[in-house]
């Protein structure tokens, strides 16, 4: 794959102190393009598998070590997808939030989800079990969430999801530091629908409420 990208600079990367030989983030381009739109449009378009380990990589077993982000028309305006240093964040929230980092590395998260049978574009979830496990049969979807590390219990017109307690700190043993590997923030103000509170969405791992100022400092 090395040869069907090049590595380019752009005005938007940034030097962090401790990351002195090249920019963040690093940015390829493709070489040629039609590898790339054949690539991407094949793994992001046709895999759910790598649509869930893009979007919630903390809620995988196996998650990928490298992200591609892909425009195909570019917008008039907007449409920036930030992105952050991991360890950053976590040593931010070390200084702010001592206690509260504290207890996540020790207790982990707990994320529950209700999901109904069907999609439902209304919702910031999306998707019903059905597609999210991509199958009909109950007994089935049992099985590929438990490869997953997710119990399930079925509901009258649904099921409620249950991954965790899993890390919300993890160490990156390449680089000897910790990073902040989560969707707290995203579960807690995002996850609401008919079927969903997202303040019961996520907690920590022994159970107990995740405090509410320092969810919404996060977004500060």
């Amino acid at each position: 794959m090395s040869s069907s990208f090049k590595e380019i600079q752009i005005q938007h990367q940034k030097h962090y102190s401790n990351i002195t030989s090249f920019p963040f983030p690093s940015v390829l381009s493709p070489n040629p393009f039609l590898f790339l739109y054949s690539f991407l449009l094949h793994r992001f378009y046709y895999s759910p598998k790598t649509l869930l380990g893009l979007f919630a990589s903390d809620q995988v077993p196996e998650f990928p070590s490298k992200l591609f982000f892909f425009c195909e028309v570019e917008p008039g305006s907007g449409g920036e997808t930030p992105i952050v240093l991991s360890h950053v964040v976590y040593e931010r929230m070390k200084e702010r939030h001592p206690d509260f980092v504290e207890k996540l590395e020790e207790h982990g998260l707990i994320y529950t989800r209700v999901l109904g049978e069907e999609d439902d574009p209304s919702s910031p979830i999306g998707r019903g079990w059905k597609s999210t496990f991509l199958t009909n049969d109950k007994s089935v979807a049992a099985q590929r969430a438990a490869k997953l590390g997710m119990t399930l219990e079925w509901l009258e017109d649904g099921v409620k999801t249950i991954m965790g307690p899993i890390p919300a700190i993890k160490y990156d043993k390449s680089r000897n530091r910790k990073i902040w590997f989560n969707s707290m923030v995203a579960a807690y103000t995002g996850w609401k629908d008919a079927r969903n509170d997202p303040i019961k969405a996520v907690k920590f791992g022994d159970g107990e409420p995740l405090p509410s100022d320092i969810i919404h400092d996060c977004l500060v």
